[in-house]
């Protein structure tokens, strides 16, 4: 078994750092400022945008990469579980955009979107357990639903950061 460590940058971190330093008008904490966490780095900001934009894009490269499937030969399951996430993704959009017409719809897109919190909770399991981060089930329920796009791009660029021999086969 791997030695328990930490995400390379916290949930919490990355584009949220942009908050801290406006409300703190610029006054970091020196420890942060040190370990270059003052701001978000461009790859951080990078991989948020396009999780925040187009998650699927984020999750297939997750679903891929040597982390999660080093061999690739869960090739087939992770397309389908990708094209389940990308017909939840645009369906708890237009559900909630329909909810004009009637708050039921509403109902739906949040039965759609926990959906994908629930495959994105699953898969973050997963990562973490091939790494040996240390973590738990309802931290990742959290910011897989209410963070995503920052849990999915926490994902990305762990997978780009880890070592070939780092992970469990």
């Amino acid at each position: 078994l791997l030695p328990k460590k930490a995400w390379c940058f916290p949930i919490c971190g990355g584009v949220f750092n942009v908050f801290e330093f406006l409300f703190s008008f610029g006054c970091v904490n020196e420890v942060r400022k040190e370990k270059g966490m003052d701001l978000p780095s461009t790859p951080q900001t990078k991989e948020f945008f396009k999780a925040l934009i187009l998650p699927f894009v984020s999750l297939h490269q997750i679903y891929t990469s040597s982390v999660v499937d080093p061999k690739a030969s869960h090739t087939r399951t992770s397309l389908l579980t990708i094209a389940v996430y990308t017909a939840c993704f645009f369906g708890w959009i237009a559900l909630f955009s329909c909810g004009i017409i009637n708050h039921g719809f509403v109902a739906l897109g949040w039965s759609l979107f926990f959906m994908n919190a629930c495959i994105v909770t699953s898969l973050r399991m997963h990562f973490r357990d091939r790494l040996g981060i240390d973590g738990n089930i309802i931290a990742d329920f959290c910011a897989s639903s209410f963070f995503y796009p920052q849990a999915l791009a926490q994902m990305v660029l762990e997978s780009q950061n880890a070592e070939p021999n780092e992970h469990i086969e």
